[in-house]
């Protein structure tokens, strides 16, 4: 159970298997979830900040690099990305920093096999913004966004 107005929208887990993180569209939080692989079920704990001030952020989607070490979230309202650091072996995030997305209304991320590149997909804008992660998983853009009609899903491929 989660507060009401909360808005859960999408979850992701970490690769150790013990934490989730899981987008909370209407309270502009990310909430780190315990998570019980014999039972299956996720205590969630406190709402962590998006970094994105006061208003509506519309955080939409997490994405956790494939080590484990950062995680990354879409905040369609302020059109940005934000950055955690994961610490505590998936149990706890630190807020590391914001950055403009390049598009308008990330709907949807997507991290490349290696966790090399970031991909946004800007619905509003019908575009996708690459990524470069750096080893400090900062994010640098890769050109400029490229066209695609109804951007809001994008997927890797192996």
């Amino acid at each position: 159970a989660l507060a009401p107005g909360s808005g859960p929208r999408h979850l992701a887990f970490h690769p150790g298997g013990r934490s989730a993180y899981l987008a909370c569209e209407l309270d502009n939080t990310l909430v780190v979830c315990a998570y019980d692989p014999a039972t299956g079920a996720l205590t969630p704990g406190p709402g962590q900040s998006t970094g994105t001030g006061s208003g509506t952020s519309y955080p939409a989607q997490p994405v956790v690099t494939g080590d484990g070490a950062y995680v990354y979230l879409a905040n369609r309202g302020p059109n940005s990305l934000t950055r955690y650091a994961v610490e505590d072996g998936g149990a706890a995030l630190r807020l590391l920093d914001t950055v403009p997305v390049g598009g308008d209304w990330p709907r949807q991320l997507a991290l490349s096999p290696d966790s090399t590149l970031l991909f946004a997909a800007n619905q509003r804008s019908s575009t996708v913004t690459v990524f470069g992660v750096g080893p400090d998983g900062s994010l640098t853009a890769v050109g400029a966004p490229f066209p695609a009609p109804v951007a809001v899903c994008v997927l890797p491929l192996p």
